[in-house]
């Protein structure tokens, strides 16, 4: 048999299970574990030892980057919702985007909202999604609009009376769906 490895432990109805490879498996696992060990390191430029810390850091890095990325969008969301609210008025504001993530047009929304936009659909073409709001000021339910009117035409979503989102599973329906709103309010 050779060598054995145990891999983990289980209690199950009061008796112990064992998970364990040996012989030429637990030869073929070592391989693999540390030919991934060794790419690793000449990636990341950095030894065995010091590999968890070089991840490590990478991560807090991202991390970084992404609040600093957020920051910079809700300044940037800000100005391109004073130059909505310029160009199409307070009452509605309908914009479809090549680039933006749903994400950011839920902060762009929210802008929106904050400026005194009544009623917002935005779309996303990178991720056929779209995004209604309102300010709670209009007798419109925007979840049961996304419910009724999106399944028309094999959208998926949902959402509350105030906010919705549904996505799309191709970019000519996603227009669709925009086209029908943009036309109907």
């Amino acid at each position: 048999m050779g060598l054995l490895k145990l891999l983990k432990t289980e209690k199950i109805k009061g008796k112990i299970r064992l998970y364990f490879i040996c012989g030429l498996r637990l030869l073929k696992d070592y391989n693999e574990k540390h030919q991934l060990v060794t790419e690793l390191t000449k990636t990341l430029t950095t030894g065995q030892a010091l590999l968890i810390h070089q991840v490590v850091k990478m991560k807090q890095d991202k991390n970084e980057k992404e609040r600093k990325y957020v920051s910079l969008f809700n300044q940037y969301a800000e100005l391109l919702s004073k130059q909505l609210v310029k160009e199409q008025g307070k009452e509605k504001v309908f914009q479809i985007y090549q680039n933006h993530s749903i994400k950011e047009l839920n902060i762009l929304s929210e802008k929106l909202i904050k400026n005194g936009v009544e009623f917002i659909v935005l779309a996303t073409k990178e991720e056929n999604k779209l995004i209604i709001s309102q300010n709670g000021n209009l007798a419109i339910h925007c979840g049961k609009m996304v419910k009724e009117l999106a399944g028309k035409l094999t959208g998926k979503g949902g959402g509350n009376e105030n906010k919705a989102q549904c996505s799309f599973p191709n970019g000519q329906t996603l227009e669709q769906f925009f086209l029908y709103l943009k036309n109907t309010f």
